[in-house]
């Protein structure tokens, strides 16, 4: 709940200006300040100027808008300014988070994450956003473009270094991903490599676990047709094994090593190309007799 909060308006002659300020105990504030020039003439002819700014000490609405995240903590800040006319405002933007989150789906703790935006909207926002979980980091970096006014686009790319993607009982794995991504209302584009560095897979354990997620749902042709609002996907990621991937279960204990180039195009069926192989490793006919006998 808010402890203070005011709205100022005022008028003299054609020109109008209004103040906010709301105060939240503990949890940050909102302040702005706008004014219109010549605010009852033409749109062309109106100037305004104006800023807004916000600061979010706490980050327990985050669950409710992304169910899949748990337990944030950080806090948010930023800053918007408007100027221009009304027919062709200009907006400039910076904006921080700081903070930390579990996500408990695949079993992670994501800390130091630290995410920036700034730019304005003729010459497109810069973005960043890096994390850290288990033993690495992963970054991401982008900018949008808004120069075409009847769509947009972003370019982003995405590095790291033994960055931990999921840490169950059943799996664990860590990833290198360099990958470059390019989005349109038209198309995504997504080229690079991601290179499982680490990995550990219990095939009885992951049997077992295997649900269906809560935000599947089942359509038919039309249904799915309607229902598509994504752009098309084209990509070509190669996927390399590293040293310590180990899969086990039923009797089965392996070490696979070797890469695998997925492609996907418009309106086709993902493909693969490349081999993964079975560098060493151990069969026990026991073992599996007994994990069938138990079924």
């Amino acid at each position: 709940a808010y402890r203070a909060a005011s709205i100022d308006l005022m008028s003299s002659g054609r020109n109008i200006a209004a103040r906010l300020n709301i105060d939240f105990p503990s949890a940050g504030f909102v302040q702005g300040n706008i004014g219109i020039v010549n605010a009852f003439g033409p749109a062309t002819a109106a100037q305004i100027s104006g800023e807004l700014r916000a600061e979010v000490k706490r980050l327990d609405f985050i669950p409710a808008l992304i169910p899949e995240i748990a337990e944030p903590k950080g806090e948010m800040k930023g800053v918007v300014r408007i100027s221009g006319s009304i027919a062709q405002p200009s907006l400039t933007i910076h904006s921080e988070l700081k903070g930390e989150a579990r996500l408990p789906r695949p079993g992670l703790h994501l800390h130091q994450i630290i995410g920036r935006v700034t730019g304005n909207t003729t010459n497109g926002l810069a973005y960043t956003i890096s994390a850290n979980s288990g033993p690495g980091t992963l970054k991401a970096a982008g900018h949008v473009d808004f120069s075409n006014t009847s769509s947009w686009h972003t370019q982003l790319g995405i590095t790291g270094t033994n960055f931990q993607i999921v840490n169950l009982p059943e799996a664990t794995a860590l990833v290198s991903p360099d990958l470059a991504l390019d989005i349109s209302a038209q198309l995504i584009r997504v080229d690079g490599t991601v290179g499982i560095t680490e990995a550990k897979l219990n095939l009885q354990r992951l049997e077992n676990s295997i649900t269906p997620s809560q935000d599947i749902l089942i359509l038919d042709d039309e249904s799915a047709n309607t229902a598509r609002v994504m752009p098309p996907l084209s990509s070509i990621i190669r996927i390399d094994l590293g040293e310590q991937i180990r899969v086990e279960g039923f009797g089965l204990n392996a070490r696979l090593h070797g890469n695998l180039a997925l492609i996907d195009e418009p309106n086709q069926p993902t493909r693969g190309v490349g081999q993964i192989m079975i560098a060493e490793g151990s069969y026990n006919l026991e073992k599996l007799y007994g994990a069938f006998a138990g079924l």
